[in-house]
């Protein structure tokens, strides 16, 4: 059976984490991508 990442990453900190995990493990990755660009502080509000 092989293995799966999906990930996103709004601003490249969970892309360092899924990096570390691809080179430790054999697995496929798949990354999930934003329609339009997000401005930060429309999260916050």
């Amino acid at each position: 059976m092989k293995n799966l990442v999906i990930f996103y990453s709004l601003e490249d900190n969970t892309r360092l984490i899924e990096s570390t995990i691809v080179k430790a493990i054999n697995v496929d990755i798949v990354e999930l991508k934003q329609k339009r660009n997000i401005v930060i502080n429309e999260l916050i509000e």
